[in-house]
């Protein structure tokens, strides 16, 4: 529904993976209203940017790229109304009015030794398991079935410990790779720290307007989505907030979207990370599927 997924949620995404793709066993299926997913995976080891030598632990976390441990994840939901399918590892998003969902869910993903560290520029590395957890409430149901307008909302609870003060910038579709005096180490471009130990709320609604408003040219979905993160490297609540709105012209198989972010830029002062300015993007994305 929103312009993109919760990055945030994709919490190994190009570290231990390939864009969430690795080796893995899994059993997934459907047992009347549960759905269950549980996979073991071998994960990427981190061994693979090209550099000479492995970068040296220090005292926030970072993953280990020394040892190797396999990863164990789980994914249960509870359908309450119509159920969800689960071809692919996403979900939806909305269902434009034509289901009614009401979903409880729940996941986690551990690891032995994921994350390192080091108070001593290496000589002694200290390793950390990595335990990350959440819970979440998904609604999407029509509001006025001969009008066509439907409601849309998902919240989220995600409990993230990745070891000691991890933290990780990422930019979608980033434009820049690179900073020479910028406030804070990997905030170029659109980036922001959106990974780390801590915890995040997430939330996101829509409202899809009667199908007519704009004849037969489709209708649209106005949204709104926060992401508020405490994560413990930072000094400062983040807080990301997203609106926008969809012209579905045909659906979710021919749609226009009109995005505004306004995101947090921290800066180094002494020793801590504290939220400073905040700077805005706006994005005009059209997607066509088949």
């Amino acid at each position: 529904m929103t312009m993109d997924v919760p990055v945030f949620a994709q919490s190994t995404v190009d570290q231990t993976d390939e864009f969430a793709r690795k080796l893995s066993l899994y059993a997934r299926g459907q047992l009347g209203q549960f759905d269950y997913r549980v996979v073991v995976s071998d994960p990427f080891p981190v061994t693979s940017s090209g550099t000479p030598t492995n970068p040296t632990p220090g005292p926030s976390a970072a993953f280990a790229q020394i040892g190797h441990h396999k990863q164990y994840q789980g994914f249960f939901m509870y359908n309450f109304f119509d159920r969800e399918t689960h071809t692919t590892p996403y979900m939806t998003g909305t269902y434009l009015g034509k289901k009614k969902v009401f979903n409880v869910e729940a996941g986690f993903i551990t690891q032995r030794n994921a994350t390192w560290t080091s108070d001593d520029g290496g000589v002694t590395t200290n390793y950390h398991n990595m335990n990350l957890w959440s819970v979440a409430l998904y609604y999407d149901a029509p509001l006025n079935v001969e009008k066509g307008t439907a409601l849309s909302a998902y919240a989220g609870y995600f409990d993230y410990d990745y070891g000691t003060n991890y933290l990780r910038y990422n930019g979608i579709m980033n434009p820049a790779n690179g900073i020479t005096n910028g406030p804070a180490p990997g905030s170029q471009g659109n980036a922001f720290p959106m990974f780390g130990t801590g915890t995040v709320i997430y939330t996101q609604v829509g409202y899809l307007l009667r199908k007519d408003i704009l004849g037969s040219l489709g209708t649209l979905m106005p949204y709104a989505s926060v992401i508020s993160a405490n994560y413990d490297a930072l000094a400062d609540q983040m807080n990301v907030y997203n609106v926008g709105i969809n012209w579905l012209i045909k659906g979710h198989t021919s749609k226009l979207s009109l995005d505004y972010q306004n995101r947090p830029v921290y800066e180094v002062r002494g020793t801590e990370l504290v939220r400073g300015t905040a700077k805005g993007q706006v994005v005009l994305q059209y997607q066509i599927a088949f």
